[in-house]
């Protein structure tokens, strides 16, 4: 089998995922409306869209309306996900990697008697993830020069259940999400913020990371197996670069990056797990 197919192969199985048919609302102008989603049909969304966006600002937790939040700063509308450079505001200025901004995101919500959580994704290089007056979740520590920010990788599932109430009317909730980054050359938030109900998005989440533990695993096996075989028969230098493919695949941020923040900031999960069994 040639090189050429291996790979052709390979890159269809590392690129294979499921994908919904279903259309999903998206924010717009700062406000996403989920007062007609039904979360027992579609447990799990992403929160996609125009998030208002305050560049070198952190905001404070108290909320107005929006479009008319952060003192008399107005608000740009930036993409999410997306990074940061690649927000254009009212004088199309690029901005650089290393920085620091505040999004904001209003949901309306309908009736719901579903305990509903977010996952928080991987974000460059610190956060603070705050809705109305409660923090919910933080990684590392913000700040607005480099010598004081720490950087960290968190993905967490946080329940709302201490935050609004399962109720018969209509509700809003105001998200507020931190940023700093001087450690790393992306910048934002470049994955999925989710909304769910908690139990899905823990399912979710689980499942994702021992999927990762396994297709990285195999994929390294496989990586050594072939080094094997190639210091057995030096002249076949098909299996060299069959070996070649599997650790250049390794080492793409979709497998190794995403791979390594799982197992760093969930070691809880196998001790819990795992070692304890």
């Amino acid at each position: 089998m040639s090189c050429l197919r291996v790979f052709f192969i390979l890159s269809i199985f590392l690129t294979a995922s499921c994908q919904n048919g279903n259309p999903q609302p998206k924010a717009v102008k700062g406000i996403l409306d989920l007062r007609e989603h039904d979360f027992a049909k579609n447990p799990i969304i992403p929160l996609d869209g125009e998030w208002e966006f305050y560049w070198k600002k952190f905001c404070n937790k108290k909320f107005s309306e929006p479009g008319n939040f952060c003192g008399t700063h107005k608000p740009g509308y930036i993409k999410v996900p997306g990074l940061w450079e690649d927000f254009k505001g009212q004088t199309d200025e690029t901005l650089n990697t290393k920085g620091y901004a505040t999004y904001r995101l209003r949901i309306l919500l309908g009736k719901t008697s579903q305990l509903l959580a977010i996952k928080t994704p991987y974000i460059e290089s610190a956060y603070e993830f705050w809705i109305g007056d409660t923090r919910i979740a933080k990684g590392g520590k913000i700040a607005a020069q480099k010598e004081y920010e720490e950087k960290a990788y968190n993905i967490q599932v946080v329940s709302l259940e201490n935050i609004f109430s399962k109720s018969s009317q209509d509700q809003a909730i105001d998200l507020l999400l931190k940023v700093s980054n001087f450690h790393h050359s992306r910048s934002g938030i470049f994955r999925n913020v989710e909304l769910g109900i908690h139990e899905s998005l823990q399912k979710e989440y689980t499942t994702t990371l021992l999927r990762d533990y396994l297709l990285f695993g195999a994929i390294l096996i496989m990586g050594l197996y072939h080094i094997g075989l190639y210091s057995l028969r030096r002249k076949d230098k098909s299996t060299l670069c069959i070996c070649f493919l599997f650790f250049s695949n390794t080492s793409t941020p979709s497998i190794l990056l995403y791979t390594t923040t799982y197992i760093y900031s969930n070691l809880y999960f196998c001790r819990r797990h795992i070692w304890d069994i």
